[in-house]
């Protein structure tokens, strides 16, 4: 069996915790991010703690500084990956979808961008029901490693 590259791992872990908030949150979901060092170790980044959030615009900033600063105390850590909720016109669609936007970048791969389009029935009690779509991928923007080097 191959092994997964710490991108898949990344993307994967990220993804799939952004989708349990956005079920259990009734379709709200809060910046997130991740990192992954030389040894295979992951962590978590965060930037807030309780319940009090500012707008999502500014708390996918501070998530991302807060993951620079991380980096830059840590050079055993070689990839990064943010999630967060956009709506976004995919290829081929006319109407902008609700995405989670995966990025993930290396100290030596460079970034991509994951699209994981959903659709989501809310309901007033319980989780939502979450409808995902085929995923669409773009190369990134370095975002926190251009910062460190």
């Amino acid at each position: 069996m191959r092994r997964l590259t710490n991108q898949e791992r990344l993307v994967t872990i990220i993804r799939d915790r952004a989708f349990d908030e956005l079920e259990q949150a009734r379709g709200e979901l809060h910046p997130m991010a991740l990192w992954i060092d030389e040894d295979g170790r992951i962590g978590v980044v965060s930037v807030y703690a309780g319940r009090d959030f500012p707008e999502p615009d500014a708390h996918l900033i501070d998530v991302r500084a807060a993951l620079t600063t991380q980096t830059r105390r840590q050079p055993t850590i070689v990839g990064v990956a943010t999630a967060h909720r956009e709506r976004t016109r995919l290829p081929g669609t006319d109407d902008p979808f609700e995405t989670v936007c995966v990025h993930y970048e290396s100290r030596t791969e460079g970034a991509v961008r994951v699209y994981f389009p959903y659709r989501i029935n809310k309901k007033l009690s319980g989780p939502s029901e979450i409808t995902a779509h085929a995923p669409v991928s773009i190369d990134g923007t370095p975002a926190i490693f251009s910062k460190t080097r």
